[in-house]
């Protein structure tokens, strides 16, 4: 049950590796203020952050199946799908009050995540409890569309 200082905060997570969202449902399930949402693409997630904008998303920024585009009513560069850093100016402007982290395994690309627009840069690790109260934490201090 979510308490009255709590506010709930829906995090979408983006990664082509299925356990990677199972890591992090498994947090969540301890948290009810945390809602989980699960994309296996940066096009997939343009799509579900058009329908409920997320408060958060973590964000790979490796997809081996980019060449892959399933959906074409989403930009692609070049027909071949993009990485996670291409996909942040679309995913700000899908959700443009979002906190972006891009969460990877490649090491040295916080400028590169920097300049793209991204809030924030971790590196995957053994820590994703530590990554979820960092996102949960930062998105609860944005302030959100319609407040004032």
């Amino acid at each position: 049950m979510v308490t009255a200082n709590e506010t709930r905060v829906r995090v979408l997570v983006v990664d082509d590796d299925p356990e990677i969202f199972e890591v992090f449902q498994a947090l969540a399930n301890g948290h009810p203020a945390v809602e989980l949402v699960g994309a296996a693409s940066p096009e997939e997630a343009m799509i579900l952050s058009r329908d409920v904008p997320p408060d958060a998303i973590l964000l790979d920024h490796s997809f081996p199946t980019a060449g892959i585009v399933e959906h074409t009513d989403v930009p692609t560069r070049a027909n071949r799908g993009m990485s996670g850093l291409e996909a942040v100016e679309f995913l700000r402007s899908a959700a443009p009050n979002a906190v972006i982290a891009i969460y990877t395994g490649s090491q040295g690309l916080d400028e590169s995540a920097e300049h793209a627009g991204a809030d924030l840069y971790l590196v995957k690790g053994p820590n994703a409890g530590e990554v979820l109260e960092t996102v949960t934490d930062r998105a609860r201090r944005r302030p959100r569309t319609g407040d004032v």
